[in-house]
């Protein structure tokens, strides 16, 4: 599955339930097997591609960022990121950072303690509470 929402529409004639979703799954590749590659250490130059290959013929081009970037310069690593789309390789390091906006944990307001680490009654509504929600966002064809 992509991405279903099970919480909304969950009625199992709906396109969006669970059990639709799982009645037409169908899978996009095979995740399962990686195969077994060493570890590669390469040296490359600041703001100097460098052209890596793999054991099974693919190859990648990587480019260190140049030293003298600022990554609190938001334009300069947007013409980074769109010098390195159009180059085709990979730029690697501090693109950009940005201390005046706030962080994802900060804006989805999520909990300190790891969810793994929750009770249940923190992570998971009351069966009364999801009816709830089914109810307001069923499908009604």
């Amino acid at each position: 599955m992509i991405s279903l929402c099970v919480i909304f529409n969950n009625k199992d004639e709906s396109p969006k339930s669970y059990a639709w979703g799982n009645n037409h799954e169908a899978p996009l590749l095979d995740i399962t097997f990686i195969p077994y590659s060493p570890e590669m250490e390469i040296e490359c130059a600041l703001g100097e591609p460098r052209k890596v290959s793999f054991e099974d013929g693919s190859v990648v081009w990587l480019k260190k960022v140049a030293a003298d970037n600022d990554p609190g310069d938001r334009l300069a690593a947007i013409g980074l990121t769109e010098e390195a789309r159009t180059e085709c390789l990979f730029a690697a390091g501090l693109i950009y950072l940005s201390m005046d906006q706030p962080t994802i944990v900060e804006i989805s307001r999520m909990s300190e303690t790891p969810l793994a680490h929750l009770p249940q009654e923190r992570v998971h509504p009351p069966p009364r509470t999801l009816e709830e929600i089914n109810r307001k966002f069923a499908y009604e064809p």
